[in-house]
């Protein structure tokens, strides 16, 4: 990811430095962590907690009933990512590589909030009950062809094994079908990971292909499959999924 422009630099700056040290103070050294293979977003950051409040035990029970929607991403939202992102079921999965910095996430949370209508990235929080226990991204949008690459992950774990990120995958799908216009699509994932390729599945991906032994797990070597759904394939959205429109 680039670094801030103009128009996230001179008007974050002092913000930026504020809230870094904050958070430092609150939840230990931020370290560095990896840009991921397609999301560029980063590695374990080692000591660094969960930013994210903790979930009532109402919420946990409520999980499957409550609505996910997706909100833009807003500069509050990039503690909690940097935090997700050190989770190693979060980074395993993902593949993630290089380093950014808390910095760099508020510059992909800027680049995310420009003009999406010619923009390569269109990012969105994922929201349960209102909830920010996620994200999703499509990049390398292709506005001749078309199509975008997927990236999802459910960072708090609360949510995770409750069906949240299909319903995720199926707005993700929706907003780039029926807001951003696009024909396709596509994303990767390591052979290994059955809960996402059946996520996938369910919104209507198939696999179109195979990259052999592409992917490191945890060291070891694994198929990473190439799946994509077009328009009109896609399953439709649960009865409790809603998105929530950018204002």
């Amino acid at each position: 990811m680039s670094e801030s422009g103009s128009a996230v630099g001179s008007s974050l700056g002092s913000r930026r430095r504020r809230r870094l040290r904050a958070v430092r103070s609150h939840w230990g050294t931020l370290g560095f962590y990896h840009e991921p293979r397609g999301l560029r977003l980063g590695r374990p950051l080692g000591s660094v907690r969960s930013v994210s409040s903790p979930v009532s035990n109402d919420v946990k029970s409520d999980v499957k009933s409550s609505p996910v929607a997706l909100a833009r991403l807003e500069a509050g939202h990039a503690p909690a990512i940097v935090a997700w992102l050190s989770d190693p079921v979060v980074s395993s999965n993902l593949g993630l590589r290089s380093t950014p910095t808390l910095e760099k996430t508020f510059s992909l949370i800027a680049a995310a909030a420009s003009d999406e209508t010619a923009s390569a990235l269109a990012a969105r929080a994922i929201l349960l009950g209102g909830r920010h226990v996620g994200n999703v991204v499509l990049d390398q949008i292709d506005r001749h062809v078309g199509k975008a690459r997927l990236h999802i992950y459910v960072g708090d774990p609360a949510a995770r094994g409750h069906g949240v990120g299909q319903r995720a995958v199926r707005l993700a799908v929706a907003l780039a079908f029926d807001e951003l216009g696009l024909h396709k699509v596509w994303l990767t994932v390591h052979a290994k990971n059955a809960a996402a390729i059946r996520a996938y599945e369910r919104a209507g991906f198939r696999v179109e292909g195979t990259h052999r032994e592409e992917f490191f797990l945890d060291g070891e070597r694994v198929d990473e499959l190439y799946m994509g759904v077009l328009k009109g394939e896609q399953t439709p959205e649960g009865p409790s999924t809603v998105i929530e429109k950018s204002k």
